[in-house]
């Protein structure tokens, strides 16, 4: 005789479903343009576990990474050593796009030294090429929330605190 799962056990299954579920995220299945800040900079590598849509060719691969290491180098040249002479002229910015959504960690610079306008746009297309090559590449990650960090003044130049 059969028995028909009752309904604890197709609570438990509906749970095991929902944990597996939230423990990795999938670059397609969330479209948001913002999401709330969130840890430190954390491990942020991506995996990939499915191959349709991917882009196979290895030459495209590179031209993401070299591409996207361009993008970096003109960011971290606009926030240059971040020198300041008080927290009061240390900002943060969020970069790097995670396949979940949210930016992979936060950067900190100075006003005092640093183009903000021209640092948001250099810092909206990195987020921007870094999310296209997300969904084209069809990465995962760990989903987890990178906190926004404070920003303090150690020898002159605004610095995350720890």
């Amino acid at each position: 005789m059969t028995r028909k799962p009752g309904p604890a056990r197709r609570a438990v299954g509906t749970l095991a479903i929902a944990l597996v579920g939230g423990v990795a995220c999938h670059s397609k299945a969330v479209d948001r343009e913002t999401v709330p800040p969130a840890s430190t900079i954390a491990d942020t590598s991506t995996h990939t576990t499915d191959t349709t849509n991917r882009a196979t060719d290895p030459a495209d691969l590179a031209t993401d990474t070299t591409t996207l290491a361009g993008l970096r180098a003109n960011v971290q040249s606009l926030i240059g050593d971040a020198a300041c002479s008080s927290v009061d002229e240390c900002r943060l910015v969020a970069f790097g796009s995670k396949p979940c959504g949210g930016p992979r960690q936060y950067l900190a610079y100075s006003i005092a030294i640093t183009d903000s306008t021209a640092l948001a746009t250099a810092v909206a297309r990195y987020n921007a090429r870094e999310a296209e090559a997300n969904r084209q590449n069809d990465r995962i990650s760990d989903c987890s929330m990178v906190v926004r960090p404070t920003v303090t003044v150690v020898d002159g130049h605004c610095k995350i605190a720890q």
